[in-house]
């Protein structure tokens, strides 16, 4: 692909640049350092994750020897081998490396530095995957804290907490909790954006996925709806999310109203053919539901022909 021929000229650039640098001013210089993050930040895009850990220790190394074991360079480098190991699925040790960045970036620039927030955000993604949920939840409530006191309870950053907090709440199945959290974030978007933009979208397609969990459909169908209605406003009926049509349709399957889920099925179905979605498995998993729907009302041939 295009990016693939763009990330191996940069990979053969890079080879030259470190090959030249270590030939004038020796193994151990701090430019050194970036190039290796470079390399191993184009190894992961490359999903070569062995040689991006290799590149990455490699400036690890450097740094280590001339900055210091507690240098603000090595919390990146930390951060960025938590990212690689996060990728790769191995949780503890990405956990493990999103703690030390964030105890260098506590040490080196102190406990209102902004960016500790998203360090913060990241170590607890990690410790989810680990299922180690209260400690997750401390470092988001953290994040919250610090959000609130850099830029104030009406920000946008405020509300990116309180929608990761309600996805940590689904996480853990206390979905009253989730709903609460994510109703937080849509009353603060429609505060500080208004209505009619991506992010209120997404806070009403949690709230609506939450309602469903909870075995309110009314509720969720009003939120899903006024998602579904400035979706089309803003987007047109073809550029938007299949997913709203596939929620739409299960809660339509919840209360057995199975005309209706078969018509939200097929605009899923459509709109995926519209965005050459054809071979996901998103595309298959709606005709498999589909058929069991049909199975349901005893409509076995389009049934049949749904599973074909």
């Amino acid at each position: 692909s295009k990016e693939q021929g763009k990330l191996k000229e940069a990979e053969k650039y890079l080879f030259k640049a470190i090959t030249l640098q270590k030939k004038h001013f020796g193994e151990s210089d701090l430019k050194l350092v970036d190039m290796y993050n470079d390399l191993g930040f184009i190894y992961k895009d490359k999903q070569e994750y062995r040689k991006a850990e290799e590149n990455y220790l490699k400036a690890v190394s450097i740094s280590e020897q001339i900055e210091g074991p507690n240098n603000p360079r090595l919390a990146i480098l930390f951060s960025n081998l938590g990212y690689l190991y996060y990728e790769e699925m191995d949780h503890k040790k990405s956990s493990n490396y999103y703690r030390k960045s964030i105890i260098i970036e506590e040490n080196y620039h102190g406990t209102n530095y902004p960016n500790l927030s998203n360090s913060y955000i990241d170590y607890a993604g990690a410790l989810q995957m680990s299922s180690r949920f209260d400690e997750a939840y401390e470092f988001l409530q953290k994040a919250l804290v610090l959000n609130k006191k850099l830029f104030g309870d009406q920000s946008d950053e405020v509300a990116l907490l309180y929608g990761k907090i309600g996805g940590h709440y689904l996480l853990t199945g206390k979905f009253k909790e989730s709903l609460k959290y994510h109703i937080y974030r849509k009353n603060l978007v429609k505060n500080i954006l208004g209505e009619n933009n991506n992010s209120y979208i997404e806070t009403l397609i949690d709230i609506g996925t939450m309602y469903t969990k909870l075995g309110d459909y009314k509720n969720s169908h009003s939120a899903l709806s006024e998602a579904y209605n400035i979706s089309v406003k803003l987007l047109g009926e073809n550029k938007i999310n299949p997913m709203l049509f596939a929620l739409i349709s299960n809660n339509y399957l919840n209360e057995s109203k199975f005309d209706k889920a078969i018509e939200y099925i097929d605009k899923n179905i459509d709109l995926m053919r519209i965005l050459n979605s054809k071979d996901t498995m998103s595309f298959f998993i709606a005709y498999n539901n589909k058929g069991l729907i049909y199975l349901q009302m005893s409509l076995h041939d389009k049934s049949l022909e749904s599973f074909r």
